[in-house]
């Protein structure tokens, strides 16, 4: 399926701070495009898949052993996996990403992702302040999808913090010694039992 570049950039929030060539750059040669059904798996925990997702549309859901849902109803002008990219000693997935509902993502590997990046910079390296244009507005396209990247990351990052935080305030929360029982309970009906 070709995706319509003209629209992507009108009315996407991601690909709206992009410029017209960049995102047709990005979209043509970096992206594919993956239709998910509901309830499917994007990533599941333990998986060394190294891509980020650009939702299109519908809504996804990422989700931990520890805590359940992370994240919920993450769409359009958000992103997902982008931990590959920042984490350093990235090796696997440490959530899973479910589908909330039929969607659509842009895909981008990261190693393609890098690659790119890199042969961009020596080629405006090489060629001097001259004959630029074209290759300074690309990588300029291409960190500030970065910049999206990082801050999606750092804002799920401080979610994953503070579920953790959570989880160990309750878990160090002293238990009751005694459970009052009203009469009249299920907890009372079975306790005379």
């Amino acid at each position: 399926m070709q995706i319509p570049v003209g629209k992507l950039h009108q009315l996407h929030p991601v690909f709206r701070l992009l410029s017209m060539n960049g995102v047709r750059n990005i979209v043509k040669s970096y992206c594919q495009i993956i239709f998910f059904r509901r309830y499917q798996n994007v990533y599941k925990k333990g998986s060394t898949a190294s891509l980020i997702f650009i939702p299109l549309y519908g809504s996804f859901r990422i989700m931990s052993e520890d805590v359940g849902t992370l994240c919920e109803n993450i769409g359009v002008g958000q992103t997902l996996g982008e931990e590959c990219l920042y984490e350093k000693a990235f090796s696997e997935r440490q959530e899973s990403c479910i589908v909330e509902s039929n969607s659509a993502a842009l895909v981008i590997d990261k190693g393609v992702w890098i690659m790119t990046r890199s042969k961009i910079t020596a080629q405006i390296a090489s060629k001097g302040i001259g004959n630029l244009g074209k290759l300074v507005e690309f990588l300029e396209d291409m960190n500030q999808l970065d910049e999206i990247f990082r801050r999606n990351y750092n804002y799920k990052k401080e979610l994953r913090e503070n579920a953790a935080k959570l989880k160990i305030s309750i878990a160090l929360k002293p238990k009751p010694h005694h459970i009052k029982r009203v009469r009249g309970s299920s907890i009372d009906s079975a306790a005379q039992q």
